[in-house]
Formats: C-alpha cells, sequence, structure tokens
C-alpha cells in the first residue's frame, strides 16, 4: 500500500512537470526525438498533442520523480501546476484540442506561437 504523499514530494513532482514543460516549449532537441519517437503523440511544427494518461506513462518511463506516483495524483498536479504560465515566456501555451468532455479521454496541445 502506497503512503500518501507528503507536500514536499507533490512540489518535487510540481517542478519536474514544470521543468518537462518548459523544455517541451523551448523545443529542446533530445526532447522533441523522444516526443517523436511515441506513437502515441502527434508531433508536428506548430504543436504536439497528447492524452494525460499517455502523457503520465511516458513521464514514468523517463523520470524517476513520476514513478512513484500514480496516475490519480499526476492527473490533479498537472490541473493545479503553473504550466501554462511557465510556457508563454518561450511562445507556447497549452490548449485542449479535442474536448471530448472527459480529461482522461481529451487530446491537449503544445502549441508554438508562428514564428514572424
Amino acid at each position: 500500500m502506497k503512503m500518501p504523499m507528503q507536500t514536499g514530494e507533490i512540489k518535487n513532482i510540481d517542478q519536474a512537470l514544470v521543468a518537462f514543460f518548459e523544455e517541451a516549449a523551448q523545443r529542446n532537441a533530445a526532447l522533441m526525438i523522444r516526443l517523436k519517437a511515441e506513437q502515441c503523440f502527434d508531433l508536428s511544427d506548430i504543436r504536439w498533442r497528447f492524452t494525460l494518461p499517455d502523457l503520465y506513462h511516458f513521464l514514468q518511463q523517463g523520470d524517476e520523480v513520476f514513478e512513484a506516483i500514480d496516475y490519480k495524483t499526476f492527473r490533479k498536479i498537472v490541473f493545479s501546476s503553473p504550466v501554462n504560465q511557465r510556457v508563454t515566456p518561450y511562445g507556447a501555451e497549452i490548449e485542449i484540442a479535442d474536448n471530448l468532455y472527459n480529461v482522461d479521454l481529451s487530446t491537449y496541445a503544445l502549441v508554438w506561437a508562428a514564428k514572424d
């Protein structure tokens, strides 16, 4: 049985999530290669589309911080984190790409602003 997460652990996960999205917003080359290799993701020059369950599984494979949490906790952290505010300075934003009125089924996208 898993012990309830402590505030410090949740903060570490939140920081790791924000750092991950900041890297994605900056189009970190190594991360873009990993995202493109995942069949569950749709990555193009203008956006990266994902579902929350797919993002959860991807992050669990690549970062031990995420291995310790269950999906329900992950989802709660995603919706309470300042990800959108933190990616905006990099010319990106998170939006709902396909709203199926269920957070687990809907598709989200990190969209990069068009370069002038």
